[in-house]
């Protein structure tokens, strides 16, 4: 779902690293070779691009550094979501430059190859990038690695206060974030800001945009206060995330909701939650079990099982590479059977050479069976099953309290048509009166103004969330809150 992102098999044109925000420490290779150690010297940083397929280059960063004969160097990639990554065996033979990708627990076939050859003649580098058995045309430009421009990450000064605050779960983990409280008078109304699948840190950072940090700039700005927390495991948090489920993770914000209530500048009547992606199947599980939950906001939330979603995810990322309607048939029959409580691993054999076929990539046989694996093993972790068969309405319906909820028409992860209907059909079947329904046109999952809303997109573009998306949630919540609270 997020960056942390639940697309299951559905893989870009090459695969190099899952998405991580943990930063892998830097290699250093200790090395004689002073021709080598002289041309890091001369030629730290460049920008390169490999040519996967006849519409799909991937961009790429590579930096290299000399410091008492250690050789190191990162490369970065910001449409995977992958920097500052270790280089290995990085070499100059003959004039030619070469390094080893070795993306972390993958097999060697995955490892990617580099070579330049007349390396020390140009400023302007052609080479190969060699993974999984293929050959890609790669080109090096010498020069310092751009920053993304992020116009909407918040900058001082700021018209509230931020506290580094933590507490401790119901297992004894300790999960830190940062709470911010509007400059006037308290106490104030607040809301707890939930990730979306997989490690996130406070500011749920994907592509080096911080959206969690603009939804807590913009409402603190409104008069609400916000507080948004580091995963476990992540940043100053502690704890694990192996072989925990959405359940663990809704009695989290449980102890985020019993911190608050001992908070002097938090209205403990006035106490809302706010769920990104997986995040809005953990609110309403939240709420469903609380009497403290005065507000819901779904963003991008599910309405169906894990099973339809990811059924639908898949369809929708795979029309963007030309899919015919053949073959749009055989994956949704290939994917809802071999994710299946009864689907072997010979079903995702067949699944994944597909998805294979349908991208235009010829794969060894080698390689669909380690993907295969990887999928098997993917899909019986605790936390999948427990998605792949969460009925999100068997908790919607159990909602009395206000909810918004909000999807976009770009969103390829979280299709607006198969949730919204869902989220507002369960929560009426329950009887609730105050249900707000927004689907905002041309957004994607990550509420940014896209084109086509494919993941590889979501760096590509410099909104990180959409101003009229934050204006429709402040303006709601402050509605809600202004009224006589139960």
């Amino acid at each position: 779902m997020t960056g942390h992102i639940i697309a299951f098999l559905a893989f870009t044109s090459l695969a190099f690293l899952s998405c991580a925000p943990k930063v892998p420490q830097t290699k250093e290779h200790i090395v004689t070779d002073t021709n080598l150690t002289t041309f890091i010297n001369q030629n730290g940083n460049w920008i390169g691009s490999s040519h996967i397929s006849e519409n799909t280059t991937l961009d790429f960063n590579v930096s290299f550094s000399v410091k008492d004969n250690a050789v190191s160097g990162t490369m970065s990639i910001p449409a995977q979501n992958a920097y500052d990554v270790p280089l290995d065996d990085i070499a100059l033979h003959e004039g030619t430059f070469s390094f080893i990708l070795k993306p972390p627990s993958m097999p060697k076939m995955m490892w990617a190859k580099y070579e330049f050859p007349n390396a020390t003649s140009s400023d302007s580098l052609e080479g190969t990038l060699k993974q999984m058995g293929k050959t890609f045309p790669t080109t090096l430009n010498k020069g310092a690695n751009p920053k993304a421009n992020r116009p909407q990450t918040p900058q001082p000064p700021f018209p509230y206060t931020s506290k580094e605050v933590t507490y401790t779960t119901n297992d004894n983990a300790t999960i830190a974030g940062t709470l911010t409280i509007p400059e006037e008078d308290g106490p104030h109304p607040v809301v707890i800001l939930i990730t979306g699948s997989g490690s996130q840190d406070r500011d749920e950072t994907i592509f080096e945009h911080k959206p969690f940090w603009v939804i807590a700039d913009h409402l603190s700005r409104n008069g609400i206060a916000v507080l948004r927390v580091d995963d476990r495991g992540i940043g100053g948090s502690t704890g694990i995330r192996d072989d925990l489920t959405s359940f663990v993770f809704a009695e989290d914000v449980g102890s985020g909701l019993d911190f608050l209530k001992a908070q002097p500048e938090v209205d403990s009547q006035k106490m809302g939650l706010i769920g990104h992606s997986e995040g809005g199947l953990i609110g309403p599980i939240v709420a469903s079990q609380r009497s403290d939950v005065a507000f819901l906001v779904l963003l991008a939330g599910t309405g169906v099982n894990g099973l339809e979603v990811l059924t639908r995810q898949n369809v929708d990322l795979f029309r963007t590479k030309g899919m015919n309607e053949e073959q749009e048939q055989k994956l949704k029959e290939h994917f809802t059977k071999s994710m299946s409580p009864n689907g072997t691993r010979e079903d995702l054999l067949e699944l994944i050479q597909l998805q294979f076929n349908i991208s235009d990539i010829q794969a060894s046989p080698e390689i669909i069976e380690q993907h295969a694996d990887s999928a098997l093993k993917a899909k019986n972790q605790p936390w999948m099953q427990t998605f792949l068969n969460t009925e999100p309405s068997e908790y919607l319906n159990q909602i009395t309290v206000p909810v918004l909820a909000l999807n976009g028409t770009k969103d390829l992860q979280v299709a607006h048509d198969q949730n919204l209907p869902s989220i507002e059909q369960a929560l009426k079947n329950g009887g609730n009166q105050h249900v707000t329904i927004h689907t905002l046109d041309g957004l994607n999952h990550m509420f940014q103004m896209a084109e086509v809303g494919t993941v590889e997109e979501y760096a590509q573009i410099e909104e990180t969330f959409n101003p009229q998306a934050l204006n429709i949630i402040s303006d709601w919540i402050s509605e809600i809150v202004s009224q006589e609270m139960p």
